[in-house]
């Protein structure tokens, strides 16, 4: 993100970059960048401390990255957020000891490195002139890399270290045993390991966070982050969490615990002329649904993206966020000035910001980028009734500031039927 995104009252601020403001109307080389990415936390007893960006193939190396099997109740998560989004940056909360053994040491730290054991015996081609030795790392008891040399020489380069096991340049493993590690460890997760993600997460870009746990002073971490990382960093993402009346467009009050990570990745991935009203979850929990109207309205009233129960199958009853203001309140209303505001930001940081002239001229060129940033808005049907005169691009009260204003109208899915008919 650029240096000085974020929002402004007065024209007062310091660090160079773009401040975008939007106001309601009803109270006072340009293009569109992708969406579809959600960041997570994974408390995790392998590999702690870590950013893994991942897509939904990356799924079968996920022993390596986290200890876990692609199928493991631990990685639900995941597979809940790849049920719609293509990316999801994966920081694995914790940290911990490195385990080891004579021969080398754990790849990465935590408590599941003593899971670990490199097992050596004779190839079934061995014979006192061609001694082949095959080294057999596992874990949990499950083979994960398997490598045969002469002697097993590691300083000959024969056996080479792995994504579980870095072997001693010294070791030779010419003989049939079986070494096991010890003496990794990993720490209590508590909300400084969490506040270690967040922090990292400052130099990343995408579209929403999760947290689905229910310890509500994390979920108070999650919620003030996300307001300060939207208005004073113009980090335009929206933050899932179970139980977190915010009253905030940043924040979705998620009325399932089990459907956080689902939500986030749906609304990542859902496009900016598209809304998740009435969204079949497809993911693998068993949600508990509302049974009466005054659930559904109770729901309503309190601003929880909940689910409700379509032939049978659960459906999103409104694509909402925590927010009661009529329009930002709407996610997809919010997800088309989010996009705006970012990508003009990035327009602005990428190829004006201390590079084009603030004259007549160098404001034209913004003024026909901004422009067309809005036209493709309205190709999609993002907007409407759009005209390239709803754009002013003047110079600020200061010689190196450039004063935008726009006016436009984010398009919502029809959601409500009012029908009148007449018999005659």
């Amino acid at each position: 993100m650029a240096l000085g995104n974020g929002t402004f009252s007065v024209q007062n601020k310091v660090l160079p970059g773009s401040y975008v403001k939007f106001i309601s109307a009803v109270r006072a080389n340009a293009s569109l960048s992708e969406r579809g990415v959600t960041a997570l936390m994974l408390p995790t007893l392998w590999n702690p401390g870590v950013l893994v960006t991942l897509h939904p193939e990356d799924l079968a190396k996920s022993e390596s990255l986290f200890g876990y099997a692609p199928e493991s109740a631990e990685l639900r998560p995941l597979r809940e957020a790849f049920c719609s989004c293509g990316t999801v940056l994966v920081y694995t909360v914790g940290a911990g000891t490195i385990a080891s053994c004579e021969i080398g040491n754990a790849a990465k730290a935590g408590s599941f490195g003593n899971q670990i054991r490199v097992i050596v015996s004779q190839n079934p081609d061995w014979t006192a002139v061609n001694m082949k030795m095959d080294v057999v790392t596992t874990l949990n008891g499950v083979e994960v890399d398997r490598q045969t040399g002469v002697n097993a020489s590691v300083i000959q380069g024969e056996i080479k270290s792995n994504d579980f096991v870095t072997f001693d340049q010294l070791a030779v493993l010419d003989r049939p045993t079986t070494y096991a590690m010890s003496g990794g460890s990993s720490e209590t997760v508590t909300v400084a390991h969490y506040q270690a993600g967040l922090d990292r997460l400052e130099r990343e870009t995408f579209n929403t966070l999760a947290y689905g746990g229910s310890d509500s002073e994390i979920k108070s971490l999650f919620a003030n982050y996300t307001r300060r990382m939207r208005e004073e960093c113009g980090a335009l993402f929206q933050c899932v969490l179970h139980g977190q009346d915010a009253n905030y467009r940043g924040v979705v009050n998620a009325a399932n615990a089990d459907a956080v990570d689902w939500i986030a990745g749906a609304l990542a991935g859902c496009a900016l002329n598209a809304s998740l009203t009435n969204l079949e979850y497809n993911g693998e929990c068993s949600l508990e649904l509302p049974e009466t109207r005054e659930d559904l309205l109770s729901l309503m009233e309190a601003r929880q993206f909940a689910f409700h129960s379509v032939g049978g199958s659960p459906r999103v009853l409104a694509d909402i966020n925590s927010e009661d203001d009529p329009l930002f309140g709407q996610n997809q209303a919010l997800r088309v000035l989010d996009q705006v505001a970012g990508d003009i930001a990035t327009l602005f940081s990428t190829s004006y910001l201390g590079k084009i002239q603030n004259n007549s001229a160098g404001r034209m060129s913004f003024w026909n980028d901004t422009v067309h940033l809005f036209n493709q808005l309205s190709q999609l049907g993002a907007i409407e009734d759009f005209s390239s005169q709803d754009v002013t691009v003047e110079e600020g009260s200061e010689k190196n500031a450039v004063t935008v204003t726009a006016q436009i109208r984010p398009v919502c899915s029809m959601e409500k039927l009012y029908f009148t008919v007449t018999v005659i």
